[in-house]
């Protein structure tokens, strides 16, 4: 199929202006918080740790205290690109024996035996050591209050809850789970009710008042690595300890069309996108017809 494409692939809004910062996020409520850290002196860094936090209770299908962090860290006052790689590897006990012994005949993508180390919480302490102005405990605080508040669930995060539902029992399965994200009657929430998170409230607060070491060190860590021994699965205080969060000063990057393109490093997949770039600098893809690839 040639000629100009049946739905315009242009821009849908006009740009985005201001004269002294601008915080993105898919949260609105997690992206106020962010400007609001901005407007009291912080800097993109501080705003971002703020953002992150909030996102974990705004939107918990995607993001959370177990999650993992991979970043582009762009430091204004050395005109220096660096790339953060925060993910976590997968438990020590971990094997492929294991697996096979109980049943599984590919890795599970659900349940206790399904995570990785969490990196999230240690990439937002190397980030602050590193380039932030602020505390920790004070960034984090406005998400352990929204978790402890409340806020009305968007129509997307309702859709999400229902489709895990559905997909088998994977909320029901797990009883702290139901408890934080299913009604008492065993219905997900939906769009416009009001979505409370009490435990996730303390967890962010125990983080706040002891510090990235209260994860993955202290009584924190202790409780994660009961739940997990108690659910069935391999991560233990040995893991958590071991974390690591990896900054470089010299990301990968490449040349595209007269523009140094930077990516994260690995264990990300950010190099498949600068070699695609490297194919693609060869040709005037502006030039060609649509669809004509």
């Amino acid at each position: 199929m040639e000629g100009p494409p049946a739905v315009p692939l242009g821009p849908s809004h006009s740009p985005v202006l201001t004269k002294r910062g601008l915080v993105c996020s898919a949260s609105p409520l997690a992206g106020a918080i962010g400007a609001q850290v901005l407007r009291e002196g912080g800097n993109a860094f501080d705003a971002a740790i703020a953002v992150a936090a909030a996102e974990a209770v705004t939107l918990p299908p995607m993001c959370g205290l177990g999650g993992e962090v991979f970043a582009m860290l762009y430091e204004a006052s050395t005109g220096k690109m660096h790339g953060l790689a925060g993910s976590g590897r997968a438990p020590l006990r971990a094997s492929r024996d294991h697996f096979v012994g109980l049943g599984y005949e590919k890795m599970p993508t659900s349940g206790p035996l399904s995570p990785a180390v969490p990196g999230e919480v240690h990439a937002w302490g190397a980030i602050l050591e590193r380039f932030g102005t602020r505390e920790l405990g004070k960034l984090i605080a406005p998400a352990a209050e929204l978790a402890d508040d409340g806020f009305p669930l968007p129509a997307v995060i309702g859709s999400d809850f229902a489709r895990l539902v559905g997909n088998g029992k994977v909320l029901r399965d797990y009883p702290s789970s139901a408890k934080a994200f299913l009604r008492p009657d065993g219905r997900p929430y939906e769009a416009g009710d009001v979505l409370v998170q009490k435990d996730l409230a303390r967890s962010i607060r125990r983080v706040a008042e002891g510090g990235v070491e209260e994860f993955y060190t202290g009584g924190l860590a202790r409780d994660i690595a009961a739940a997990f021994a108690a659910a069935g699965g391999l991560i233990d205080e040995a893991d958590l300890a071991a974390q690591a969060t990896h900054v470089t000063d010299d990301p990968p990057s490449v040349e595209y069309h007269g523009h140094r393109v930077y990516a994260t490093p690995l264990p990300s997949h950010g190099v498949l996108t600068l070699e695609i770039l490297s194919l693609l600098d060869g040709f005037d893809l502006a030039a060609m017809g649509h669809n004509t690839a």
